[in-house]
């Protein structure tokens, strides 16, 4: 095995153990979000630390879209019976 080789593996090796800790990170996040648990540990202004903003960031997106009543009339929550257009009666 050539050096060159073995430095590929390496830089390889680095790099899914970094996006692997980005990705702890963001779901960390999620889950303090989640919880209602605030106070992002990682230092500021670390990748760590934007991970962590992003996960915090799309649990609370996804929150904002539960809450919100579907578009359709017929969708979870709707009634046929009484929903039910007259013109398709």
């Amino acid at each position: 095995m050539t050096f060159d080789t073995r430095r590929k593996r390496l830089l390889d090796r680095q790099q899914a153990a970094k996006v692997g800790r980005r990705y702890h990170a963001f779901y960390q996040g999620y889950q303090a979000k989640r919880m209602s648990r605030p106070g992002n540990p990682f230092k500021t202004g670390s990748e760590d630390h934007k991970s962590w903003l992003a996960g915090w960031q799309y649990a609370e997106s996804e929150q904002s879209q539960e809450s919100t009543q579907p578009v359709c009339q017929f969708g979870p929550g709707g009634d046929f019976a009484t929903d039910w257009p007259e013109e398709l009666s």
